[in-house]
């Protein structure tokens, strides 16, 4: 069973209502050098790219990063947030969403006792900026009554139906204590000698974790216990927990290499995490669901702490990390809000899932087997806000980019100098003429200013003179000259009006004949020169 060093349980026991001023495990720990503002994302595809993954050997090389945790905290929250911001939400949704950063006493905590202590580092291979890391160990709780429970009024799951988020499958149930209860049968009438059946809410599953019809909580509640709560804690050997998370752009994979790690280690059947609202579905992506802890604390006051016998104050919402018989003032300040939990069974994996999972396995060794580098300093080491000040979340949203990676590249070219005006266009100098072998003519002389050629008359048109329209009759003698045909005057345009159709006749009047007739002679004598 994991055992807390005698200074840490000394302290935990004797500073009752304030477990943040306990004495630790110290280590030489440096602040950073660099700004984790400059800390560049680690890349998706390919999985981490420019980064490489170190296993902390010792514990005292965790407690030598705490610095570097805390302070990449911070940064995952700030940019959490404003990535929330520049999408459209509210300031005060978007904080709500994003949650505060971990405290650095809890960081330093669960550095201190957890036991084992086994996790991962992701650091930018070049500069050795961390970019990510993750823990876990065997979960551990220091009140002596808790309960795992998904129906009691106290877990605040029921208020959650419906919201989208997932859950066990107990809520929706019965009271705690067992199964649906059945109603009562009925008093008379048709069918009062039958006991109406009850319908079944969880499905069957073939899990040998659970039973048939048995929620996750349930599930959690019949796994065995040991220890003290008062040294060593109680501790749950085949629970396993995800202690702290924190990543910028690695969260997905990081904690997918712990899960399956668990799954291939015999001892854990479950794995829990106490979560904050803001990160829920990124656990949920991961199959954890939200599960009711509720828990009773002791009453220096009224109650013995000695004495095993129920406390006087009522079950309530669990508070993960908190001492037994901390003071409500004590766990309203120093805890905040219940603790958001979350569980999910760990089982070997089988078939396309397996062959994924050794894939994630491969990238992790490959990573590990790079030189872990010496870490830079950054050119502008300034130090990082605080989380209450109002420059946390700076710069606005609309001006925010993500800084760029500082891996070995070529330099970028050297800045282009503002263009000058061009200067005013001058004249281009009268080019000499190019010898010719053709004599020089003189110029000619100039026309004096009072000549002006004689206009040339106008050539009159030949007036048309179309040929008579032949009578019906034939005359003895044709007409010497064909009378004039007259034009009328151009009228003005009026608008045309649509009139209906008129059939039009195929037949053609004989004066049309004629007259056509006539036009063809005329034609016919003009082309041979007569006319």
């Amino acid at each position: 069973p994991k055992k807390a060093s005698a200074p840490a349980a000394a302290g935990r026991r004797s500073t009752i209502g304030n477990p943040f001023s306990m004495p630790r495990r110290a280590a030489a720990g440096k602040p950073p050098t660099y700004s984790f503002v400059e800390v560049p994302d680690a890349a998706k595809r390919p999985p981490l790219g420019d980064s490489m993954v170190e296993v902390p050997a010792t514990r005292q090389r965790w407690l030598g990063m705490k610095d570097e945790l805390k302070g990449l905290c911070d940064e995952a929250v700030r940019r959490r947030a404003l990535k929330l911001l520049s999408r459209g939400a509210r300031p005060r949704t978007a904080l709500a969403s994003a949650g505060a950063p971990l405290y650095e006493a809890y960081i330093a905590d669960r550095l201190d006792l957890d036991d084992p202590l086994d996790g991962l580092v992701v650091r930018h291979r070049v500069t050795g900026w961390l970019q990510g890391f993750v823990t876990r160990t065997t979960f551990t709780t220091w009140t002596p009554h808790f309960m795992w429970d998904s129906r009691h009024h106290a877990a605040g799951l029921k208020g959650l139906v419906g919201s989208g988020r997932k859950l066990d499958s107990g809520v929706a149930r019965g009271r705690s204590g067992g199964g649906a209860l059945p109603p009562p049968p009925r008093a008379g009438g048709a069918g009062a000698d039958r006991k109406r059946a009850c319908k079944v809410t969880a499905p069957p599953t073939n899990d040998p974790h659970l039973l048939p019809g048995e929620s996750l909580a349930e599930a959690l509640e019949r796994q065995p216990r040991e220890g003290d709560w008062r040294t060593t804690g109680i501790v749950w050997p085949q629970v396993a927990e995800v202690s702290l998370l924190a990543a910028l752009g690695c969260g997905d994979w990081l904690l997918g290499v712990i899960l399956e790690e668990l799954s291939r280690d015999p001892r854990y059947e479950f794995c829990v995490v106490a979560s904050t609202p803001g990160a829920a579905t990124f656990y949920e992506r991961h199959g954890f669901v939200r599960v009711g802890a509720i828990a009773r604390y002791l009453d220096p006051e009224v109650d013995d702490v000695e004495s095993t016998a129920a406390p006087a104050k009522p079950w309530q919402a669990y508070r993960h990390w908190a001492w037994g018989d901390e003071r409500r003032e004590s766990l309203r300040d120093n805890h905040g809000e219940p603790s958001y939990m979350m569980a999910r069974r760990v089982r070997p994996r089988t078939g396309d899932d397996l062959r994924a999972a050794n894939a994630v396995l491969r990238q992790r060794d490959e990573r590990m087997s790079r030189p872990r580098p010496r870490v830079q300093p950054s050119a502008n080491p300034a130090p990082a806000p605080s989380y209450s000040s109002p420059d946390y979340f700076v710069p606005p949203p609309t001006s925010y980019q993500p800084p760029r990676s500082p891996s070995p590249s070529p330099p970028p070219p050297p800045a282009r100098k503002p263009a000058a005006k061009p200067a005013a266009r001058k004249p281009n100098p009268p080019r000499a003429a190019k010898p010719s072998s053709k004599p020089v003519q003189p110029p000619r002389a100039a026309k004096p200013a009072s000549y002006k050629p004689a206009a040339k008359p106008a050539a009159k048109p030949a007036a048309y003179k179309p040929a008579a329209k032949p009578s019906a009759k034939p005359s003895a003698k044709p007409s010497a000259k064909p009378a004039k045909r007259k034009t009328p005057a151009a009228k003005p345009s009026a608008p045309l009006k649509k009139k209906p159709r008129a059939k039009v006749s195929t037949a053609k009047p004989p004066r049309r004949q004629a007259a056509l007739a006539a036009k063809d002679a005329l034609l016919d004598d003009a082309r041979r020169g007569k006319t």
